[in-house]
């Protein structure tokens, strides 16, 4: 049995190992999203229904960590730890995301006026359109920034839930406007700011809440707008992970290796699986004819998870890159 404790700044800290799995759960759902199997059945469309909500269990773990950071280092050392964090990161990953669309681009003899126009390299820097999921890391800086920058000050322990709150419902009434997801990460953030205030509750009462959540998250499709399912399913689920932590700080030394794999490599599984997305998705469709029926949407999910996961571990073995994925 290994205890799951490290001290960080003079100061001994509970590491939430479940946190971690959660992370790895969600890098694993996220793959999902951008299955590349067309024409798309009911197979794929529940498969992509499933890991949309992960978008969300990334976004509030960042608030999680954003406020963890925040107790940790103070507020200016920690901005500066996330932008030297995360710009780099966010700039390596545009530049490989605009070659590998320059390539498929020239391959396929698709247009490549995009390339000359002023609006499209200003969205690049400022959006993350070099590739359609590096927007969220780009927010994520604007976002925790802004957190962070707040956070100077002792805030009314309502004002992170109600910046929640104002976040989700402007993404939900936004939702033909591209700033939506900007709004829906601001306010996923910030749940995730306000959960860590949470301390009651068992892990065994959070469990059944999760899995009522999961159920009525199936019921509610085309009911209830997507968002709002996202976080039904998003709140018991991070506070099962933070309780189960807390009941269980010693386990097993497998369980914390696993949950130190997946926490590293889950970030690094985000990035990189829409490229190997695009690949896999191109062997498929050579090897299964379509319609495409739920053994071959499975095969595509894991096998691009798999692929995903692997250079995203190696990746982490290299000095020079490790930083660029974890």
């Amino acid at each position: 049995m290994e205890n799951n404790k490290s001290i960080k700044g003079g100061r001994e800290i509970m590491r939430l190992y479940a946190i971690d799995i959660l992370r790895g759960i969600a890098a694993f759902g996220i793959v999902g999203c951008h299955l590349m199997l067309s024409p798309r059945t009911n197979a794929g469309s529940w498969v992509t229904h499933f890991c949309d909500m992960n978008v969300a269990v990334f976004a509030v773990l960042a608030g999680c960590f954003t406020y963890v950071h925040n107790e940790w280092g103070g507020v200016w050392p920690t901005i500066k730890h996330r932008l030297v964090r995360l710009l780099p990161l966010y700039f390596f990953w545009s530049l490989v995301f605009l070659a590998a669309t320059f390539m498929f681009k020239t391959v396929a003899h698709d247009d490549m006026s995009q390339y000359r126009q002023t609006g499209f390299w200003l969205k690049v820097v400022f959006q993350g359109n070099a590739s359609c999921h590096l927007w969220f890391i780009i927010a994520l800086v604007y976002t925790q920034i802004a957190a962070l920058f707040l956070m100077r000050w002792k805030l009314p322990v309502a004002l992170p839930l109600i910046l929640a709150i104002t976040g989700i419902a402007l993404s939900v009434a936004l939702r033909n406007w591209y700033g939506t997801y900007f709004f829906r990460l601001f306010g996923f953030v910030w749940l995730g700011i306000a959960l860590r205030t949470i301390a009651n509750g068992t892990w065994r009462f959070y469990a059944v809440w999760t899995a009522v959540a999961l159920v009525l998250h199936v019921l509610l499709a085309g009911i209830l707008h997507r968002f709002l399912r996202d976080l039904l399913v998003v709140v018991p689920l991070v506070l099962l992970a933070v309780q189960v932590s807390k009941a269980f700080p010693s386990v097993p030394s497998w369980v914390l290796s696993l949950a130190r794999t997946l926490g590293a490599t889950s970030l690094g599984v985000y990035l990189i699986h829409p490229l190997v997305t695009r690949f896999n998705g191109c062997l498929i469709a050579r090897l299964c004819p379509p319609p495409y029926g739920i053994p071959s949407v499975l095969l595509d999910w894991s096998l691009s998870w798999g692929c995903a996961f692997i250079l995203a571990w190696a990746c982490l073995r290299l000095p020079y890159l490790r930083r660029l994925v974890q």
